[in-house]
């Protein structure tokens, strides 16, 4: 069985890679179409571009400190 603090490094891992992943995409998508900095389209309001790139800072923050907490305590896959 695997212990619990195992489980939920790996799942801070995957939560931190799916935060920085989909707001980098959102930015990605904003740049492509000459969006950038967001601004309201069709009468839908805009993205907050200070919205997207803290979710990108945290994404990476917990996806960094759940990969050291995971190597320090030499857990393995």
């Amino acid at each position: 069985m695997v212990p619990l603090p195992v489980i939920l490094c790996e799942f801070l891992i995957a939560f931190g890679l799916a935060l920085l992943g989909a707001n980098a995409m959102a930015m990605v998508r904003l740049r492509r179409e000459g969006n950038w900095p967001p601004e309201a389209v069709h009468g839908q309001p805009a993205p907050s571009r200070t919205r997207i790139l803290v979710g990108i800072t945290v994404g990476l923050l917990v996806t960094l400190w759940a990969l050291a907490t995971f190597v320090s305590n030499d857990y393995s896959f």
